[in-house]
């Protein structure tokens, strides 16, 4: 009951256009979810690799994209991949970017840094094509957008992170609803 309590709140903070509070409860809620009910293993990187090789979870990704529940949102969301470890860039890769900065541009220049900047999803292939909208690659770029949320590196006041926390939380919100709260359906608006 605890952990639909926070997947509830999450809804009603998206409702509300909150969108980084919206992905705050609904990583917990996941998270909660995930913890007890799914790995049983408490250290994030052992239960994110768990997660992404489960079958029912997977099945469960793409049955929301095939039913339209995360459809577009899913695709926009990784139109905006990938996502960097926002603490490891430099303030040399930052400058030239503005709020008006395209978002493929933006990823050049991180790209760019050296050292390279860790970031999610990553293709298992080199040079990185379009990493595929699948279960594992989309739990990646949402993990990542997490540890930047949770660690200080989002902020509502800029624009490029709330399309992204928005982006994030309209893919996290379906998933974690479906799984904690599967026999009442998810209706956003």
């Amino acid at each position: 009951e605890l952990i639909r309590r926070w997947v509830k709140e999450a809804r009603r903070s998206y409702r509300a256009r909150q969108h980084f509070e919206a992905f705050i409860y609904a990583w917990i809620g996941f998270n909660a979810w995930a913890s007890c009910c799914c790995s049983g293993v408490e250290r994030d990187s052992w239960m994110l690799h768990m997660l992404m090789l489960d079958e029912g979870l997977t099945a469960n990704f793409e049955h929301l994209l095939a039913d339209g529940s995360l459809g577009d949102t899913a695709k926009h969301f990784a139109t905006q991949w990938p996502i960097f470890k926002a603490s490891a860039l430099s303030d040399e890769s930052r400058r030239g970017i503005s709020a008006t900065t395209d978002r493929a541009d933006v990823v050049q220049i991180y790209a760019q840094q050296r050292p390279p900047v860790d970031r999610a999803p990553r293709s298992l292939t080199r040079p990185e094509p379009q990493v595929p909208t699948d279960w594992p690659h989309t739990l990646a770029a949402l993990y990542r957008v997490r540890n930047n949320l949770f660690h200080g590196q989002k902020a509502t006041f800029r624009q490029r992170d709330e399309a992204i926390v928005k982006d994030a939380v309209g893919v996290l919100l379906p998933i974690t609803w479906s799984i904690t709260i599967p026999r009442e359906p998810l209706i956003l608006d």
